[in-house]
């Protein structure tokens, strides 16, 4: 049975009637890796949300779905990447973000609910290992006075959880915000690649 990531007024739970063994067993709004954006979204829908990256290698497409009718109703927004080739537009990766405009301890107090959550959740589950708190500083930010505070949960797959609360600058133009993603090690593989060659340039 798949495993709810929900946000409600008093903060994000997992719900579940038992233990996650698999990444696909968690969903952020009803969606899992794996699913296809078929089943939530028209092709005309996902074609409107569909964003640039300034990564050179275009295996994967990225779709931000924000206050949808339909979803981001629980989380501010959506993030999501399917390979750019397949026309099923299956789920490789699947974030949900929502911001904290100049209130990051009440996205810290949020983070530490979502953590605490997912670490019952996986309490019995011994093919991971989490990682954090960690304070990593933002690489948009020059000044390097922006940073996020972030858990990372790496499955002996490869899969990945991750959250973090991201803390921005006052001169940068980007919120405070809490994401919680999941990501297939596929995907996480790429996505690792593609940023480094962003890095070397």
């Amino acid at each position: 049975m798949k495993k709810l990531l929900a946000i409600i007024v008093l903060g994000l739970l997992l719900i579940t009637p038992s233990w996650a063994d698999d990444i696909r067993d968690f969903q952020i709004e009803g969606m899992s890796t794996g699913d296809s954006l078929l089943d939530y979204f028209s092709e005309e829908e996902l074609k409107k949300n569909k964003r640039k990256t300034a990564f050179k290698d275009k295996t994967y497409s990225r779709y931000l779905i924000v206050n949808h009718k339909n979803h981001s109703k629980l989380f501010g927004a959506l993030r999501i990447y399917t390979k750019s080739s397949d026309k099923t537009y299956q789920i490789y990766s699947l974030a949900g973000m929502l911001q904290y405009p100049d209130n990051y301890k009440g996205c810290l107090k949020e983070l530490k609910t979502v953590v605490n959550d997912i670490d019952n959740l996986l309490a019995d589950n011994k093919n991971f290992y989490k990682k954090g708190p960690e304070k990593i500083k933002l690489r948009q930010d020059k000044s390097k006075k922006s940073f996020k505070k972030e858990y990372r949960y790496i499955f002996e797959t490869g899969d990945k959880i991750v959250a973090n609360c991201m803390n921005w600058s006052d001169k940068m133009r980007f919120k405070d915000t809490l994401n919680v993603s999941v990501g297939s090690e596929e995907y996480i593989k790429w996505n690792i690649k593609a940023f480094k060659n962003i890095k070397k340039e």
